[in-house]
C-alpha cells in the first residue's frame, strides 16, 4: 500500500473527493436493481477519505450519524479502480470504527445488493456481520432494471 493520508470529514462536498461520487454512483448501479444518481447522496454526508501523496483522492467512505439508534449508516463507499485490492477501502473502513469508539457509536450499519458477492466477502473479512433482509416496495414502474 502506498503512502495515503486517510482521515476524517464533516462534508464530503467540501473536499476533491467529491468528485469521484459519480464514478461511486454508476460503479453501484452495476450491482443494483435500482437506478440512482448522487442527487440521492445528501450534500452534508460525513465522509472517511483516502488521498494519495499529492492530495489526489481515490476513496471515500460516506455516511451518516443516525442518532436516534447511535450508528453511522454508509451510504456510499468507493475506491477508484486502480487501487482496489490494496486494502485502502479497509483503511477507510478501520478509520470509521476508530471514530465510532470515539463518539460513542454503538454500530456501523451498509447494505450493498444480494448479488454483490464481492462487497459481502469484503465486509466479512472487516468483521461485519449480515443481519437482517430488506423489502423494497418499487412504486414507480421505472425502479427495477430488466426482469429483477
Amino acid at each position: 500500500m502506498q503512502n495515503i493520508d486517510i482521515k476524517y470529514v464533516k462534508r464530503l462536498n467540501r473536499t476533491r473527493a467529491w468528485s469521484l461520487v459519480n464514478d461511486a454512483v454508476a460503479a453501484s448501479n452495476e450491482f443494483s436493481v435500482f437506478r440512482s444518481s448522487n442527487s440521492g447522496l445528501s450534500y452534508d454526508v460525513e465522509a472517511i477519505i483516502a488521498s494519495d501523496e499529492n492530495g489526489n483522492p481515490i476513496g471515500f467512505i460516506a455516511f451518516k450519524h443516525e442518532e436516534w439508534n447511535a450508528s453511522y449508516d454508509i451510504h456510499l463507499a468507493y475506491v477508484i479502480e486502480e487501487c482496489r485490492g490494496k486494502g485502502y477501502h479497509s483503511a477507510m473502513f478501520n478509520k470509521l470504527v476508530e471514530l465510532a469508539k470515539e463518539n460513542d457509536i454503538d454500530k456501523i450499519t451498509s447494505s450493498t445488493s444480494i448479488d454483490n458477492i464481492k462487497a459481502q466477502r469484503a465486509f466479512e473479512r472487516q468483521g461485519r456481520v449480515a443481519h437482517g433482509i430488506n423489502y423494497i416496495y418499487p412504486v414507480a414502474d421505472w425502479i427495477f432494471k430488466g426482469d429483477k
